[in-house]
């Protein structure tokens, strides 16, 4: 029977068996097992380690991608505030102008019911 690292005959290739750093911590471990306990001891600790340095190493890649992930989000992020501020200033300035005009025609207005209660009035005299 194939082990799950080595390529089968009949169909494609599997991948590679996700414990292969366990696997080689548990041959080393079985090599010494005519050793002293001490030993063992020993390299069990430097399989260990050698495996924690391993995930150490792996979170950090991680981390790294993320970082350069986040940061590539940041700036489009800030491309579209710098956007919105652009369009904030366009619309603060077409609003500023449609009161400016809502003010004369109000004004118009009033003119033009003044106008029209004196004429008014002075037909009615």
């Amino acid at each position: 029977m194939p082990l799950p690292s080595e390529p089968t005959s009949t169909g494609p290739q599997q991948m590679p068996s996700i414990n292969v750093e366990r696997d080689e911590q548990v041959e080393q471990i079985e090599q010494i097992e005519s050793t002293s306990p001490r030993d063992k001891r020993k390299a069990q600790n430097r399989a260990s380690q050698r495996a924690f340095r391993e995930r150490h190493i792996q979170k950090l890649r991680d981390f790294e991608t993320q970082a350069e992930r986040l940061g590539s989000e940041v700036e489009s992020l800030r491309l579209h505030v710098d956007s919105l501020h652009i369009q904030n200033a366009v619309l603060q300035r077409i609003n500023a102008q449609a009161t400016v005009k809502l003010i004369k025609a109000r004004d118009i207005i009033a003119t033009l019911k003044l106008v029209s209660y004196s004429e008014r009035s002075a037909r009615a005299i």
